[in-house]
C-alpha cells in the first residue's frame, strides 16, 4: 500500500517502506522507476514554500529525500537520472543540476552545513 504526500500543487504518490527509495514520489501506481531529477524538483518546491510561509512542519520528507540523495550520490560528484525506486538499480541518465540546487536551497532553509560536501562535489564534477 502506498503512501501519499501532498504539495501545494498536488498529492505524490509515495514509494512504499521496504522499497530501496522508501518515501520516494512516484509516478503512477505500479511504476517502479523514477526520475531523480523529479523528486529534487518537488523537494525544491517544498523547500521554497517553507521558506516563504517561514514554516518548517512539512520538511521532513524532503530532508528524508535529501539524505537519500548525499547516500546515492557518486564519488564524482553526479547522481543517476532514472533509478528503480524498488532495487536501487540505476536505469539511466547522470543528473546534477537540480539535484543540487534541492540541496543547496534545504541546507540554506535549515541553516545548515549538512549538504555542503555533497553540493561542493557536485558543483566540481566535471563529465
Amino acid at each position: 500500500m502506498h503512501r501519499t504526500y501532498r504539495t501545494s500543487s498536488n498529492k505524490v504518490l509515495l514509494a512504499p517502506e521496504d522499497w530501496s527509495y522508501h518515501c520516494f514520489p512516484l509516478e503512477s501506481e505500479g511504476e517502479t522507476q523514477i526520475s531523480l531529477n523529479r523528486v529534487a524538483e518537488i523537494g525544491l518546491e517544498l523547500v521554497r514554500v517553507a521558506a516563504k510561509s517561514r514554516d518548517l512542519s512539512e520538511i521532513g520528507m524532503p530532508i528524508h529525500w535529501a539524505h537519500r540523495f548525499v547516500n546515492s550520490q557518486s564519488k564524482v560528484g553526479d547522481w543517476p537520472d532514472v533509478v528503480d525506486a524498488k532495487t536501487g538499480k540505476v536505469i539511466s541518465g547522470i543528473s546534477r543540476e537540480k539535484p543540487c540546487k534541492f540541496l543547496k536551497e534545504l541546507g540554506d532553509l535549515l541553516q545548515s552545513s549538512e549538504f555542503d560536501h555533497a553540493v561542493e562535489l557536485a558543483e566540481s564534477f566535471r563529465p
